[in-house]
């Protein structure tokens, strides 16, 4: 009916704590000795043992005699707490002290006792653990990875002065303390200041322990801890797996209000899926999704089965993101997956005059999902991930709010956002007139066919990206619902519908501004993208592909931080392409600006550089400037246009 915790307790047999308890002993953790008592089928008390037992439960109480009374804590050992659905901590009684033989009996009962009957109807049944008590200068309870983002790279500790039965029970708040790991190695973990008077040392080796346990286990675990008053001696007083950090059955289903409930509430405030919620409301086209909730632990259970989606009408691939976490190593992760399974040489014949610049990432959905689970895995316990159809727009473009205005810019084919290509702009008022008309010339269109990026020439008669003002203000009025905060840009495309063969808009994402933009109709017409001034070397970028694959890049990426350069630099380059974020960490945001030869207000890029105050202007025609001479960027200036707001200066 009992047994020591050196011995391996069944949580069928002893109870879950029982059970966990045993398993940190066996592997060599620092746990108090404790005796576990047997879980009970019916009523009867839990210490009715007959003489022989009863002889042989006070001999191995006998490590636990002080001052002929038992110095134990009295713990409750149920079979249905510490597991990873529910761990109904603080549930049941724990109870503490000196007791006689007599006295510690009724402490079991009392514990034994505290099962209520909605647990007893479920199943639930009570052992009781005898431990020894440590009494304890600082205690607390740790989780092995950060349960809020799931992060493996953190650990989440609690820690009060003294006995840590209040903290437990959420009477006590304790001080909450975030320890990182640097580079994946659990050794080096930063440390940082704590109000509570706790050596550094104690809590670096409890987070190398935790991450111990968490490595032979397999999964995040929830330890309750304490440190012994005098000597500062480190004991693990419970172990159980940490809830909610994995998804208790991983799933997928399509996005709308009727499963807004089923949304992780980790990914219910992502801008892909309120925005998806907000066409629903507002009855917008927007491609169909999914959420795809997955397990990050290695095994073929991680992954929902992705059969129950069908191909729709409008479908040529599909854009697969993760959405929590964020970013995984400062990146986005997103995939572009082929939804016909045609080969690059089948693509290829149907091109006439372009080439394929990236093949999918996936050629099915399965396949891309267990890539979500692997490289989550180097940092998360789980993931969730948004699954879109892909359609193949005649145009697509971004649209943003302006005052009482709504700027649109607009390109064939896809990745107007990324700056990839030359865009038209055109701004119109919410009284329905065409304020600004800046329209490009598109030589080359990015289309995206089966999962494939391709680029296509367009065709001379058809590079003048226009549109009649009927379809630009039918469209303003469409999208108006999406941006009227000022501060969000909404990516739409617009396909033929085949009933009338008007141009429709659908709904394809949206990007928010630290701020509304500080830019009025007159001044976004006199080139300017992002207020400022600065003096710099002119710098000619060529090629941007030697940077970076734009393609490849999002707006939340994290750029690099490193300052190589103390020099000012005024960047000369085609188009605001997102690849060109990877140079702004090179210089002082007061030490670098850009001229574009080919602008855009709402694409990422632009966004980005508002945000960090550097100056960019667009200036068609700079003949008479050469490259690395002294220039003045001037983004500030009233009654400049073009070039103009570029000024060589005399070397003197």
């Amino acid at each position: 009916m009992f047994d020591s915790i050196d011995a391996r307790l069944d949580i069928a047999a002893f109870g879950a704590k029982a059970h966990w308890l045993s398993w940190l002993r066996r592997h060599g953790f620092n746990v108090p000795h404790a005796v576990a008592l047997q879980v009970l089928e019916n009523r009867e008390r839990i210490v009715d043992f007959k003489r022989e037992s009863l002889e042989e439960f006070k001999a191995i109480l006998k490590p636990f005699r002080c001052e002929r009374a038992y110095d134990v804590a009295v713990r409750s050992s149920a079979t249905c707490e510490d597991a990873a659905g529910k761990s109904y901590a603080g549930h049941f009684k724990t109870v503490l002290g000196k007791y006689a033989f007599r006295e510690l009996a009724e402490a079991i009962e009392e514990v034994a006792s505290s099962l209520d009957q909605s647990s007893r109807a479920d199943g639930c049944r009570m052992g009781v653990l005898v431990q020894q008590r440590v009494h304890a200068g600082f205690s607390g309870v740790v989780f092995s990875s950060n349960p809020i983002t799931k992060s493996k790279s953190e650990l989440v500790l609690s820690v009060v002065q003294g006995m840590g039965s209040a903290l437990v029970s959420g009477q006590e708040a304790g001080e909450d303390i975030v320890l990182r790991i640097q580079d994946r190695t659990p050794r080096a973990i930063q440390v940082p200041d704590c109000e509570t008077a706790i050596p550094e040392d104690t809590v670096a080796n409890l987070a190398l322990q935790v991450k111990a346990i968490e490595a032979k286990l397999g999964f995040p675990v929830d330890v309750e801890w304490c440190t012994e008053e005098e000597s500062g001696e480190l004991f693990l007083l419970q172990c159980r797996p940490a809830t909610g950090m994995l998804h208790q059955q991983p799933e997928l289903f399509a996005i709308s209000r009727e499963t807004e409930d089923r949304i992780p509430a980790d990914a219910v405030r992502s801008r892909k899926v309120t925005l998806r919620l907000r066409s629903e409301q507002v009855r917008v086209p927007m491609s169909i999704g999914y959420i795809a909730t997955v397990n990050c632990r290695g095994t073929s259970n991680d992954i929902p089965d992705v059969s129950a989606i069908r191909i729709g009408s409008e479908c040529v691939a599909y854009s697969v993101v993760v959405i929590s976490p964020s970013t995984v190593e400062g990146k986005v992760v997103r995939y572009f997956v082929g939804c016909g399974a045609s080969s690059r040489e089948f693509i290829e014949d149907q091109l006439k005059n372009g080439e394929i610049i990236s093949s999918p990432d996936h050629c099915s959905l399965q396949k891309c999902l267990e890539s979500v689970r692997d490289v989550c895995h180097r940092d998360s316990w789980a993931a969730v991930a948004i699954i879109q159809e892909i359609y193949d727009p005649v145009f697509s473009g971004v649209m943003r709010r302006i005052g009482n205005d709504y700027i649109l810019e607009l390109a064939r084919g896809h990745f107007v956002p990324k700056g990839a290509v030359a865009v038209s702009q055109f701004v119109v008022s919410s009284g329905g007139s065409l304020k600004l008309c800046n329209e490009a010339r598109q030589q080359r269109a990015l289309r995206i066919i089966d999962g494939f990026v391709v680029a296509e020439d367009v065709a001379p008669e058809n590079q003048s990206v226009t549109l009649p003002a009927s379809t630009l203000m039918e469209t303003a009025r469409v999208l108006a619902p999406f941006v009227d905060d000022q501060a969000t840009s909404v990516e739409f495309g617009l396909v033929l519908d085949p009933e009338s063969t008007d141009l429709s808009p659908y709904v394809i994402d949206c990007a928010v501004e630290t701020d509304e933009i500080d830019l009025g109709v007159e001044e976004i017409a006199s080139g300017i993208i992002s207020k400022g001034r600065v003096v710099g070397e002119l710098v000619a970028v060529e090629d941007t592909s030697k940077i970076g694959n734009s393609l490849d890049m999002h707006y939340h990426d994290k750029s690099s931080e490193e300052l190589i350069s103390d020099r000012a630099v005024v960047y000369l380059c085609e188009r605001p392409d997102i690849a060109l974020t990877a140079l702004l960490g090179l210089h002082r945001t007061s030490q670098v600006g850009f001229v574009f030869k080919q602008g855009s207000t709402l694409c990422h890029l632009a966004i980005i550089l508002r945000e960090k105050q550097i100056p960019a202007v667009v200036a068609a025609e700079l003949d008479d400037i050469v490259a690395g001479e002294t220039v003045e960027l001037d983004a500030l200036s009233v009654g400049l246009a073009g070039k103009e707001r570029i000024r060589p200066l005399n070397d003197c």
